[in-house]
């Protein structure tokens, strides 16, 4: 609720039914028949929201394409067969790292977050209207 607003928005009403609602939001609503109605509302369309979106991807995916996906995973499991693999990742081929390049590196993100904050600060004042 908004200083000077006599009412809840919707983004506090919809926080409500998701947490519990702080002390002022609490305190308005039980005092407020209007927000407490507008929060009931808000509550069945979300609710029709939500079954009208199971509806729909139940008729998108039938038990059938489900089954057909589920015999389709097992068989490429089976084609694999028990035996795992690792995957290489780059850092098992990664060369140590020397305290030169790192020095290295430190320095160019300093020089890095320098310009970024020099930036910062000077972009506001150089904006001409």
């Amino acid at each position: 609720m908004r200083l000077f607003q006599r009412h809840l928005d919707t983004a506090a009403l919809g926080m409500s039914l998701v947490e519990p609602p702080d002390r002022a939001t609490a305190a308005h609503l039980a005092s407020c028949a209007r927000c407490r109605r507008d929060r009931d509302q808000l509550a069945v369309r979300l609710d029709a929201t939500r079954t009208a979106a199971r509806a729909a991807a139940d008729a998108a995916f039938t038990p059938i394409d489900l089954d057909r996906q589920r015999q389709s995973i097992l068989e490429r499991i089976g084609r694999l067969g028990a035996a795992a693999r690792v995957l290489p990742t780059s850092s098992s081929t990664r060369k140590p790292v020397s305290a030169k390049s790192l020095a290295a590196f430190r320095k160019c993100c300093s020089a890095s977050i320098s310009v970024g904050a020099i930036n910062a600060v000077w972009y506001p004042f150089s904006i001409t209207a």
